[in-house]
This record gives structure tokens, sequence and C-alpha cells, in this order.
């Protein structure tokens, strides 16, 4: 068995919240809307009263002393907050929390957080009810509703984490296990376990290459940079001294800064695949008949190959499932 804590979103996120009131297509990157019930403490409960030796209290003392004690800021967590300060600047609770004097606080200084260890104290005493109801639980949802969020107190009290069966390959003997997928990361995630065993099958001798297929989901779409400004950035970058890259700023076009969000589509001409395959037929001048015949005797012929077994030892399976519906026999005539 293996735990999911993963948060549940709100009862409140429907998608007429989002497209209506909210006036987006997708869940934010960021504020209160883009935060589900927080799921960790769901966690440390379900694995202390399955496995645990010590009681909460014991468990979050030394985090609480912490908290209240100062820790020292190391370089990963300094950089993290240089890089949000615009974002915690926004947020009166969040400047006061976490910045000093609207910035970072110094690299190796010691900070503190009396909030945490004033909610970690609570959790110390009351267990998961101290976090999912009570006063924290209030606390997180007066935040969260303050800022257009719709968290109740009853998304809090209700969530669980859960015990699911794990889905599991073998890597040269040994079993490999993982979370089955329950959002578009997570799927992302767990295929990389076809890719593990797909390594597994290079043997340096009749096996060199391995072929894994897969999605991109665009879980978590970037903006990414047009073809003259990523040329650009790259130069900027190889330049080796600070001259050379004052220099190089001059030869940035106004025209030139422009952004693309990522589409299932080449990035440079910008069509999808069946865009290209249509100017291809135009140059080489095959008939649209033409070009379903060809399709549909390749459907044909990978239907066939899966029928004979070509493919037994190429996929790997995943679970139970060792063939999905593509190709499907029920297109073949």
């Amino acid at each position: 068995m293996r735990l999911n804590s993963g948060g549940w979103a709100p009862a409140g996120w429907t998608p007429e919240f989002f497209t209506q009131k909210l006036a987006v297509k997708s869940i934010p990157g960021s504020g209160v809307n883009a935060a589900t019930v927080p799921g960790a403490i769901s966690g440390y409960d379900a694995l202390l009263k399955r496995f645990g030796t010590v009681t909460f209290n014991e468990a979050f003392e030394r985090a609480a002393r912490l908290a209240e004690e100062g820790w020292g800021l190391a370089e990963r967590r300094h950089s993290d907050l240089r890089g949000a300060v615009n974002g915690l600047k926004a947020d009166p609770d969040s400047r006061q929390t976490f910045l000093v004097n609207d910035q970072a606080p110094d690299l190796y200084s010691i900070i503190r957080n009396p909030g945490l260890a004033k909610a970690l104290r609570i959790i110390q005493k009351q267990g998961r009810d101290g976090f999912y109801k009570g006063d924290v639980a209030a606390a997180i949802v007066a935040k969260e509703q303050a800022n257009g969020g719709v968290m109740t107190l009853a998304d809090l009290a209700d969530f669980r984490s859960e015990w699911v069966e794990p889905v599991s390959t073998d890597y040269h003997g040994y079993d490999v296990f993982e979370l089955p997928p329950f959002s578009t990361i997570m799927a992302c995630s767990t295929s990389m376990i076809g890719a593990i065993e797909a390594a597994g099958m290079i043997n340096g001798v009749d096996r060199n290459l391995a072929l894994v297929g897969g999605v991109e989901s665009l879980s978590r779409i970037q903006l990414g940079l047009g073809q003259s400004l990523s040329d650009w950035v790259r130069k900027f970058q190889q330049a080796r001294s600070l001259g050379q890259k004052i220099s190089h700023v001059s030869d940035l076009k106004l025209g030139d800064v422009k952004l693309y969000i990522p589409a299932v589509s080449n990035r440079t001409t910008g069509m999808s695949m069946g865009e290209h395959t249509e100017v291809t037929a135009r140059q080489w001048q095959i008939g649209r008949e033409e070009q379903d015949r060809v399709a549909l005797e390749s459907h044909q012929r990978a239907v066939a190959a899966w029928d004979r077994g070509f493919f037994d030892d190429l996929v790997i399976p995943i679970g139970d499932l060792r063939r999905d519906n593509h190709p499907a026999q029920r297109y073949v005539p």
C-alpha cells in the first residue's frame, strides 16, 4: 500500500467558478485559487497511526522549537525568497512573515516564524484536528475568502489521506513502486516507470536502443521565447566579459522580443503535425484519397503486428495494462 496525501480541490472549484467569476480558462498559477486543501498534516497523522512509535507532540517538537528559536537561512531558501519578493510584498501577512525591510532576509541570517510555531504547538496538543478544525482551520478559511477563495471549513474537515494500491514494474530484478496517477502531473510522473523498465532492457549486446512513448500534458504551462530572442539570450550567456555582455545588449531589437505559449505545434513554424502533413502532401502532390489509403494501411499493419505478437517484448506493461486502444482492431474493416 502507498499513501496518497495530495490535497483535494475545494468543493467550490466548479468550472463555472473559474470561467464566470474569475474569468479564466484554467486554474491560476498563484494565489489562493491555486491552492488545494493542505494534505501534509493528514499524511503525518496516517503515517503515525500506522507505523509511528511517537506521538504528534514528540514528532513536531523540534519543528516547533526551530520556528520559535530560529534557524539559519541557507542558500536554497534564500534564493527562493529573493525570487518571490514582489509576490510576498503584495500580501500584508506574507510581507510581515517572510521579509525584512521589504527584502529577503540576509543569507545565513537567523529567521523565526512565531505564527508557524503557534500553529505547530496547537497541532502537538490536538493532533490532526488541531489543523483541520478549530482556530487553525478558521484562520486558513478567513485568509482564503478574504482574497477571493472559496475554501470552506467543511473542505478542511472532510479531507482524509488515502491508502492506495501502487503501480509497479520490475527493473533488473527489483520491484519499483509508484503512486497511481491522480492528476496530470502524477500521470506524467508515473510514465517514468515505463522509461526505467525500457532502460533496463538495454544490454549492450543485441539491444542498444529503447524508445519510450509518452504524451506532454502541458500540466504546467510556461511562457517560451521566440526564436530570435532565444538566440539572443544564448549569445548573451556565451559572452565572456561584462563589456561583451553590455555590447551585446545593443544587438537586441524590439521586434525580437516575442513570447509564446507552448502548444502542440512546431515552435518555429507554428503548425501542428497535421498541418505539416498537409504542406508535404501539397508539395509532393499526394491527393487526399491516397493519404487516407496510406493511413488506413499503416493502421492495418500496426494491428496485424500487435496480433502476431511483434510488440510483445517491445512494449512495457504498466500493472495489468499491456495494450492501449490505439491502434484499435474495431477500426480495421
